[in-house]
């Protein structure tokens, strides 16, 4: 059941995207895209911050390190929270200046996995990315318009990804371990 709705954050978001619940520091963060912001919000105290970010950012994920891994115009990048720093990884940067990261998560094995989209040029030309710590970034379909909506199954064996433009929702067999 849901209960009576409460405003919690007094700032309002252009583009609020991803509100994910981070457990160490018991807050929720989310993005809000269009602004470059990065907000959170800690519920018992009622605190909240928020961050300017360095670069667009859409996709989100929380790293084991305290971290967070996130999806930039420029490329995946570690944020950290408690000192406001952005660290680029090289040789993630999309493919071009007319596109971007879109949305973005991790498997049940900590690989993120993300979407681009274009913001100029011809569509039909966006790919699906898994980037992995270990082995890098390495590209795992094609021929999309905007990768959006990433997720998977309760079981884990279906990974279903939302292109937005053509209004399709794929779902593919997931193996976990390969």
């Amino acid at each position: 059941t849901v209960g009576a709705q409460d405003q919690v954050f007094g700032e309002r978001c252009e583009l609020g995207e991803r509100p994910v619940w981070d457990a160490r520091r018991e807050c929720l963060v989310w993005r809000d895209l269009r602004r470059q912001r990065l907000h959170a919000y800690r519920p018992a105290s009622g605190e909240s911050c928020t961050h300017r970010l360095p670069a667009v950012a859409a996709g989100l994920a929380l790293c084991a390190d305290q971290r967070l891994l996130l999806a930039t115009s420029r490329g995946f990048g570690f944020y950290n929270i408690d000192s406001a720093t952005f660290e680029l990884v090289p040789g993630t940067a999309p493919g071009s200046a007319d596109q971007r990261y879109n949305d973005g998560r991790c498997d049940r094995l900590g690989r993120f996995w993300c979407g681009t989209m274009r913001l100029r040029g011809a569509r039909g030309q966006e790919a699906l990315w898994r980037y992995d710590g270990q082995r890098g970034l390495a590209c795992m379909d094609r021929d999309y318009t905007v990768c959006n909506g990433l997720g998977w199954s309760v079981d884990g064996r279906t990974l279903y990804l939302t292109d937005t433009d053509t209004r399709c929702i794929y779902a593919y067999a997931f193996d976990l371990d390969a």
